[in-house]
């Protein structure tokens, strides 16, 4: 599967016209279970999820092979996004049952993310039948250990990150938790990551343009481009 086909399906699909997630949340999950079934026949199949939060309801969005994105090698033009957003995620195989979920999530590491956003595809849709407005999906390859940085070439601001807060770990682990109860209930099996939420809400991709990085103890573990 290619982006034309995937915008194609979400434009089309007329059952994804949500408001909100708690009108109708299990109508939502219908939704985005026939959307999600439909783009698995194109040959479209499930890396990870985004975990959706409204009004204390949450919701998984699926994030796409065709999304992901060359941690070291990636370059984004300012036409195709509109920001990016730097999350904690975590690797996990999803279990058979719900009562296995909290010794998976105790066990968990968080590993840095960038989330690359576009412009919503169909704008009658709640953003969690939208798939979250991803064009793309950066995972560095190894935990996160402490402090780490997310630099840019053309800008002296530096966003400082601690992915040792353990009130922010909490937080993200709970969305990890309602991530994993969410695929098992819906039947989703595999092996997935799951993006907890933003740190610092959308870095506007202008402000960006030149050459990112994620550093970490002095190593680069996530590098992308930004041109015009």
């Amino acid at each position: 599967m290619n982006r034309e086909t995937y915008y194609g399906v979400l434009r089309d699909f007329k059952g994804g016209q949500f408001e909100s997630i708690s009108k109708d949340y299990h109508g939502m999950c219908r939704a985005q279970d026939e959307m999600i079934a439909s783009l698995q026949a194109k040959g479209a199949t499930i890396k990870g999820w985004k975990i959706v939060e409204d009004k204390n309801i949450f919701i998984i969005s699926p994030i796409f092979d065709f999304q992901l994105a060359n941690n070291h090698s990636e370059q984004f033009n300012l036409s195709d996004v509109t920001g990016f957003e730097v999350e904690l995620c975590y690797q996990a195989s999803v279990p058979d049952t719900e009562q296995e979920v909290d010794a998976l999530v105790s066990a968990s590491q968080p590993k840095v993310a960038i989330e690359v956003m576009r412009e919503k595809i169909n704008p009658l849709s709640h953003i969690g039948c939208d798939f979250f407005f991803n064009y793309g999906i950066i995972v560095a390859d190894d935990a996160v250990i402490g402090d780490f940085q997310f630099n840019s070439s053309t800008s002296d601001e530096v966003f400082e990150y601690r992915s040792t807060d353990s009130e922010l770990l909490a937080e993200k682990q709970l969305f990890l938790k309602k991530g994993l109860v969410e695929c098992v209930r819906r039947g989703y099996q595999g092996e997935f990551f799951f993006m907890a939420g933003s740190l610092n809400g959308m870095l506007e991709a202008n402000t960006r343009l030149g050459k990112n990085t994620i550093v970490n103890h002095g190593q680069t573990i996530i590098r992308f481009d930004v041109t015009d």
